[in-house]
């Protein structure tokens, strides 16, 4: 475990400093020397291997991207895929996660994968496939050279994931998502494996993107925070985490000497035997935009669960934000539950700290909701 750390701490400062020394066009010549690298086919896969890939490995893929993609469709019910972008598609099993969520939505589908084996199954796959969208393979990204051009960013969706490990260096990995982050004018979404390398990999790319968009826009407002009838609130200024975090600032995490595991267990069924398998995985989705005000959120509440309401103080909260989101597993000890939360804090979400919160048996709604609570749910304040 302390040779992990220390690994993760050295690729960190190294690069920090590489970071330091780019500028946006060098930025993009990352994107493009790395480009040219994967041309040359550092990760290859035959055609058998990709077959083994589809049959074994994209089942616990599907299941994380359909956890995923639920959360935005629960928490954005408005959300429409119609034009995707799938950076490091494999097979293309984020289509048939789209598809489920959001039937004959998603009209078109570029698919970016630089093996020809992952390519050639994802085209066996959709092959004969009713309502399936239009379909673009590329095996590198658009014109990664350069600025994208207005009608590259037409984008709703860009998806990257469990393929930013395959991207060489750290330096190479934060010019890529600054560029997926341009690919789209309104959500990105990361998945990496549920590790504490994967996990503070997602952390760094996230802290990147929100960075670097609310430096472009502090020049002109001083604060993040506009009230719901500003006009502005509603553009693609600045950016906001939809999920898992409930707050846009640094993750209370990143804070600790041994980092830590956020993320989410998802069972999925398995496929020789009666039996659960279990994929465990980190992710962030980002959105363009200041976080929008409104009524509280009920969320994730099952059918049947005693719904705790807001306190007088607390009627109004930001849309995503308000709520605390469980990052472990709660533990019963003695009478009560402790449940582990990351609490999002500040008028408009923009930091946040973890806390235990100890539910007794005296409080019987609670008490319900702790022992149905599972590790990614929300909780309430």
């Amino acid at each position: 475990m302390e040779a992990v750390k220390s690994f993760w701490a050295d690729e960190e400062l190294a690069c920090s400093r590489q970071l330091r020394t780019l500028n946006p066009g060098a930025q993009k010549e990352k994107v493009k020397s790395w480009i040219l690298a994967t041309e040359q086919g550092p990760v290859k896969y035959l055609m058998d291997d990709a077959v083994a890939f589809a049959a074994r490995s994209m089942p616990s893929t599907y299941a994380a991207l359909y956890r995923v993609l639920s959360e935005v469709k629960r928490r954005i019910p408005d959300f429409r895929p119609r034009q995707v972008l799938d950076f490091g598609s494999g097979p293309g099993t984020s289509l048939w996660a789209i598809r489920e969520l959001w039937p004959e939505q998603m009209k078109t589908a570029f698919l970016i994968e630089t093996s020809a084996a992952m390519t050639s199954v994802c085209k066996s796959l959709a092959e004969g496939v009713e309502t399936m969208p239009l379909l673009k393979y590329r095996t590198v990204l658009p014109n990664a050279g350069r600025s994208p051009r207005r009608d590259e960013k037409t984008n709703d969706l860009v998806i990257c994931s469990f393929a930013m490990n395959e991207v060489p260096s750290m330096a190479h990995r934060m010019a890529v998502v600054n560029y997926l982050w341009t690919l789209t004018h309104n959500m990105l979404v990361i998945i990496e494996p549920g590790t504490l390398h994967g996990s503070a990999l997602v952390r760094r790319l996230r802290d990147r993107v929100m960075t670097t968009e609310n430096h472009r826009v502090r020049g002109q407002y001083r604060g993040l925070y506009l009230p719901a009838s500003d006009p502005k609130a509603h553009s693609d200024l600045g950016a906001h985490v939809v999920a898992p975090c409930a707050h846009d600032g640094t993750c209370p995490m990143s804070r600790n000497v041994n980092g830590g595991i956020c993320g989410l267990i998802q069972a999925i069924q398995a496929q020789e035997a009666k039996k659960l398998d279990k994929v465990s995985f980190s992710f962030v989705v980002m959105r363009r935009g200041f976080r929008k005000w409104g009524a509280w959120p009920l969320d994730r509440y099952k059918e049947g669960a005693p719904v705790v309401e807001p306190s007088q103080e607390d009627k109004v909260a930001n849309l995503q934000g308000g709520w605390m989101r469980i990052v472990r597993p709660p533990t019963k000890l003695g009478n009560g539950i402790t449940v582990p939360v990351c609490v999002p804090t500040g008028r408009n979400a923009t930091d946040a700290s973890l806390e235990d919160i100890k539910v007794t048996k005296d409080n019987i709604a609670m008490y319900s909701l702790a022992s149905e609570a599972e590790m990614g749910d929300l909780w309430p304040r």
